[in-house]
């Protein structure tokens, strides 16, 4: 079953919610990112974890440039943090590395989850990757 383009981005957002839900603020990364690994398979949700990315750099391929930490249906790719609300340089260094990512495999919408926010829906942002124009949209 293929989930819509646009619907997506809500449903991970709920499971992401229901992992925060669960466990609370404040435990490493590593803790929810196995978590909502287990959220989006009990979801019925396909994503692929840890994917290397090779990019073109001056015509030639480098292999594992960076990894993505989630790859949700082909689609959509999540970055799982946990920065201090208030520690706003990270929260933009973050950001920049997630829009050079998306810029730079060629996918469109990514999300940033800082599970250490004390109310997940401050801590998730969506960024969206214009294909035609290089604005980008910081959601």
């Amino acid at each position: 079953m293929k989930i819509d383009k646009q619907e997506l981005p809500h449903i991970v957002v709920s499971a992401c919610l229901e992992v925060h839900k669960q466990l609370g603020p404040h435990l490493v990364a590593e803790a929810y990112k196995e978590c909502l690994a287990q959220e989006l398979t009990m979801r019925e949700i396909f994503f692929d974890r840890d994917v290397p990315v090779e990019i073109l750099y001056k015509g030639r391929r480098v292999k594992s440039a960076f990894i993505f930490e989630f790859i949700i249906e082909h689609q959509l790719i999540v970055e799982v943090q946990t920065f201090a609300e208030g520690d706003l340089g990270l929260k933009e260094h973050f950001k920049d590395r997630l829009t050079s990512f998306l810029r730079l495999s060629g996918y469109e919408t990514g999300l940033l989850v800082n599970f250490a926010a004390s109310d997940l829906r401050n801590g998730i942002k969506r960024l969206i990757v214009s294909g035609d124009a290089p604005a980008l949209h910081w959601r």
